[in-house]
């Protein structure tokens, strides 16, 4: 129906043009003859025209049939009042909830837009209004772990049966993730790295320094990477950056603790780092007989040049469960590090724990299994060495050494300056 225009002929004989200068008419006759123009032809008209006007559900039936379907009204105006709902800069709020492994979408538009009430993990899937769709980046990869935090606001369009985030593609995204917990995690997806930590992970550094510089945040896990090798792996997952891992730090109560943590391969853990326990310093120093020597302070012994004399002071280390045993320090003349089940007889001459050769690392098992020793007059050696200890269990003595039964020796010293077990 075609719309209607008022003409010059709809407007003769109507209204107060063409009246007499004293019409002589009643004040009623008057009011209805200064409005007769809008009551009597404009009116009639509107009214008519607003008949043959389409409402708002057959403009929509025109639009969705004409082949645009995504323009449904309860979609963009579920009250027909003609203001688009749910719309905030082009993006439609959703309602998102996750159950299990499932993240649930609750609204309605292709631009959605929802406040995460829970952090999405690797291989999680999605739902919109109940139906399964598929989640991938615009570059059609798989979304990383940790793709999304709980708390934050993310963006995606939904495109038929899937939805797409923009993450500029996947070229950098790690190759492996960081969790924590004191139990190994069930069912954990390849490259997984598991700290055995009561503490929560606040976040993770990869490089090749043993620790960073600047880092104090509580919980912070660093691991150790060196260059590749037999036995690295690619970090990234498209581009490539070969690495080793190694040792594993985290912080927590103000200083770096190295950890306990596992890489799962082929759907078994294999371990990447061991706890270094410090048995000394911070374990007091017994002291078992001295005889003529100069110092005993702390984890070492000494003895001035021409004295006849000898010493030993110890450590109790409890070795259940341990695999190595490390050991540093330094050794003088006729001195040596024993690992012992049992402690010596009082007084006795430490040389009588040993029937070894001179300069020779590995003596005779009698009481005791000397670690090093050195027989040099002439020198000082360096100690740092470590030691397969799986076959002990239980507490050993782990006792330091001076032996000098000949006047005329120069003056010597043995020190430890740290003992670590793994």
């Amino acid at each position: 129906m075609e719309l209607k225009k008022i003409t010059e002929a709809d407007l003769q004989g109507v209204g107060v043009v063409g009246m007499e200068d004293t019409p002589n008419l009643s004040a009623l006759e008057m009011q209805k003859k200064v409005e007769e123009v809008v009551r009597e032809v404009v009116i009639p008209v509107l009214n008519a025209n607003v008949d043959a006007t389409a409402s708002k559900e057959d403009l929509r039936l025109a639009v969705f049939n004409a082949g645009a379907g995504d323009m449904r009204a309860e979609s963009y105006d579920s009250d027909l009042d003609g203001v688009v709902n749910s719309a905030d800069n082009g993006f439609f709020t959703y309602i998102h909830t996750k159950s299990g492994s499932m993240h649930n979408l609750t609204g309605d538009g292709d631009n959605i837009k929802f406040l995460s009430t829970a952090s999405y993990s690797e291989g999680d899937s999605f739902k919109i209004n109940g139906i399964k769709v598929t989640a991938q980046l615009i570059s059609g990869e798989n979304l990383p772990d940790d793709f999304f935090k709980s708390g934050v606001v993310v963006n995606c369009f939904r495109n038929g049966d899937s939805i797409n985030f923009n993450a500029g593609g996947a070229g950098n995204i790690l190759n492996f993730k960081v969790v924590g917990g004191t139990s190994q995690p069930a069912s954990p997806v390849e490259n997984t790295v598991w700290v055995n930590t009561a503490t929560a992970i606040s976040g993770y550094t990869v490089s090749g320094s043993e620790l960073p510089v600047g880092i104090t945040s509580e919980g912070w896990v660093h691991i150790t990477a060196q260059a590749a090798g037999t036995d690295s792996m690619n970090i990234l997952k498209k581009n490539g950056i070969y690495m080793k891992m190694s040792h594993i730090y985290q912080y927590q109560n103000g200083k770096w603790n190295r950890k306990e943590a596992y890489i799962c391969k082929q759907g078994q853990w294999q371990q990447l780092s061991a706890v270094i326990i410090t048995v000394y310093p911070g374990q007091d120093v017994t002291t078992m007989f001295t005889a003529n020597t100069g110092v005993v302070n702390g984890f070492s012994i000494s003895r001035t040049a021409y004295e006849e004399g000898y010493g030993m002071v110890y450590i109790t280390v409890d070795l259940t469960g341990v695999k190595e045993m490390t050991v540093t320090g330094s050794l003088g003349d006729c001195c040596g590090i024993c690992l012992s089940d049992t402690l010596p007889q009082a007084n006795a001459n430490p040389g009588a724990l040993s029937i070894c050769s001179q300069n020779s690392d590995t003596g005779y098992k009698h009481n005791g299994i000397w670690i090093k020793t050195n027989w040099d007059t002439e020198k000082t050696i360096s100690v740092d060495e470590t030691f397969d200890v799986t076959a002990y269990s239980g507490n050993y003595y782990l006792i330091l050494a001076l032996y000098g039964s000949h006047t005329g020796r120069a003056a010597t010293k043995a020190e430890i300056t740290t003992v670590t077990t793994t």
